[in-house]
């Protein structure tokens, strides 16, 4: 759901000829956020929305649901649904008669695997608004998830706390294969590849565990394909294969630095599943919104870090096509695998997805510098540019297919 969503103008502004009224901060700070959501700054963002809170007064609390409305939305395109749904529940107590705030809440419960707390706020958001279907699909969803979580705690609780300790065992040679390759000193071409080897074993033995543990069994069927699609952890599995083709620092670092965050969050519940309460406290103090959140969960920025060094990959990729070990195969292999995570996230509906904020990122600054330089060159890029993003736009089903004939384009 897109934090633009939500209608702020008619019901927040009020006209008042004073400029230096808290009602024309709070308009200002308004506009302010609504620039920085069509920009893809969500953190900016988030600063303005609670800005725009603080800001408004007593006699303002008409609109300010919607505020929080919004604020819950923009942390759900952050992946911090603890801070989304701490958001929806403030919009509740401000208007408790408005379905779309229990609508937040039951998605960001839903994210969090809390499928009873997710199912009683979609319930209330359909007694709100009992035309709308939606909310009977997605507590039919939630019920058919919490069904799945009895079922898999009844039987499983076991066989999860074996499977996350098999993880652990895996993760560690993982990350000393991974430390040791991306601190080598030595230029030995042939050292290199086995240790960036032995890392990639390591890497989708661990995917494969993490992938039963989330997932069960593979079946057969259009939500689960969409499910699996949707999971980066997944997505990542094509940049893992891409690196048997030839290493790259960076890539290596943009699949380490996900996987440590999920080996902290999964130690910590190891430890409070083994009654190690203190110890899993000591434990997670220090990464506490570094690599995982307040309830010991991966935290939501990690995966943004992860698109931009995926995002820096490409980059270094280029620049060693000007040195002997430069490798068109890697290159062109990891440019596919970055054109199908962008896609995916088209697809799905994430437009502000961590690649595409990272994409926009890189965007503005290259087009920053190349407006300090000859015009050519900003015309020069923006051409390029324009290329590209024909790249990854989805086909329209209405459109015919092209011509097996037609000439076939590498990006």
């Amino acid at each position: 759901m897109s934090p633009l969503s939500n209608n702020l103008g008619p019901k927040l502004i009020k006209k008042k000829s004073d400029p230096t009224s808290p009602t024309s901060i709070f308009d200002i700070l308004l506009l302010l956020t609504k620039i920085d959501l069509l920009i893809i700054r969500y953190q900016e963002a988030v600063k303005q929305f609670k800005l725009a809170i603080e800001a408004s007064t007593e006699k303002e609390t008409e609109g300010v649901h919607l505020l929080f409305s919004n604020l819950s939305a923009t942390y759900q395109q952050l992946d911090d649904f603890s801070s989304g749904a701490s958001s929806a529940e403030s919009c509740i107590q401000v208007k408790p008669t408005w379905a779309k705030g229990y609508s937040h809440l039951g998605l960001c419960k839903y994210k969090l695997n809390l499928f009873d707390d997710s199912v009683a706020a979609y319930k209330k958001a359909l007694e709100l608004e009992p035309s709308n279907v939606q909310y009977r699909e997605l507590i039919s969803l939630s019920e058919k998830r919490k069904k799945g979580q009895t079922a898999s705690t009844s039987s499983g609780n076991k066989s999860d706390l074996l499977i996350q300790c098999v993880l652990l065992c895996v993760w560690c040679p993982m990350f000393m294969f991974g430390v040791v390759y991306l601190t080598s000193l030595r230029g030995d071409a042939m050292w290199l590849h086995q240790q960036n080897k032995s890392f990639v074993k390591c890497y989708l033995v661990a995917a494969c565990l993490s992938f039963y543990r989330n997932h069960g069994v593979p079946k057969f069927s259009k939500e689960f394909f969409m499910r699996i699609m949707m999971d980066k952890s997944v997505q990542r599995l094509m940049a893992a294969f891409v690196l048997f083709v030839g290493g790259n620092f960076v890539i290596v670092a943009s699949l380490m630095l996900p996987e440590l965050a999920n080996f902290v969050s999964t130690l910590i519940k190891v430890l409070r599943s083994m009654k190690l309460t203190t110890f899993a406290q000591k434990v997670e103090k220090p990464f506490v919104d570094v690599l995982v959140d307040r309830t010991g969960s991966p935290y939501f920025k990690v995966a943004q870090m992860a698109a931009h060094l995926e995002v820096g990959a490409l980059g270094t990729l280029l620049l060693v096509l000007l040195t002997p070990r430069r490798n068109f195969l890697l290159l062109i292999l990891y440019c596919q695998y970055l054109q199908l995570r962008y896609m995916i996230e088209n697809m799905t509906g994430q437009n502000s997805g961590v690649l595409h904020v990272s994409f926009s990122i890189l965007d503005q600054r290259i087009s920053y510098f190349a407006s300090k330089g000859p015009s050519f060159v900003l015309t020069g890029y923006q051409f390029t540019k324009k290329m590209l993003a024909k790249q990854v736009q989805i086909p329209d089903a209405n459109q015919p297919a092209p011509s097996p004939f037609s000439r076939c384009t590498v990006m």
